[in-house]
């Protein structure tokens, strides 16, 4: 129960769930995914609870996909109070505008879809899905449609990272509504 060593935190990820649809070739927890959670909403309620005692201003949902798993992520924001963003770390996947809508009035400030090329070939490729790319616009433009807070993760690589693939990028998130852009560092893949 003491959260005196949490208070010069000012955001805090947790690893919501090892569900993904996914299997990305950047991902560090591909070992993990699809593996049976060892957390319940209950367990997630509570750290949820003592992070905002902690006054944690800003938490974040990640994964796996917290999407795959949105009707926990919802109770669990239902359940919090109001003095702390929430947001959601996801590929896009089931983010349509119902769950967007759903995620909105249960206190969720923004999603980061992560987006890793403008190009949906590519995009799909490194994700290894033919879906990924139609997942993170759709997210996207239901984000944006329901009010949330919009901003595109991309994990760089040397071959993306020329001056046209980042203003086209750019150009991109200005379309879709992004506030900002988060550029991860660039990994080996």
């Amino acid at each position: 129960n003491d959260v005196s060593n949490l208070e010069n935190l000012r955001m805090v990820q947790l690893a919501f769930t090892k569900k993904c649809p996914l299997n990305c070739e950047h991902c560090y927890e591909g070992e993990e995914l699809n593996k049976k959670e060892t957390l319940t909403i209950e367990d997630h309620k509570k750290i949820v609870s003592k992070l905002q005692d902690a006054g944690i201003p800003m938490i974040h949902f990640g994964g796996g996909d917290p999407m795959a798993k949105v009707d926990g992520v919802i109770e669990i924001l239902e359940s919090a109070k109001k003095t702390s963003d929430f947001w959601v770390f996801t590929s896009g996947f089931n983010l349509n505008e119902k769950n967007a809508s759903r995620l909105k009035s249960a206190g969720l400030t923004g999603v980061s879809i992560g987006l890793d090329h403008h190009m949906p070939s590519l995009h799909n490729k490194f994700r290894r899905n033919d879906k990924a790319y139609s997942w993170a616009m759709e997210g996207a433009r239901n984000a944006v449609e329901n009010g949330l807070v919009l901003t595109f993760t991309i994990c760089l690589t040397r071959d993306f990272s020329t001056k046209e693939n980042l203003y086209d990028y750019l150009d991109l998130a200005k379309k879709m509504g992004a506030s900002f852009v988060q550029m991860l560092e660039p990994r080996s893949v």
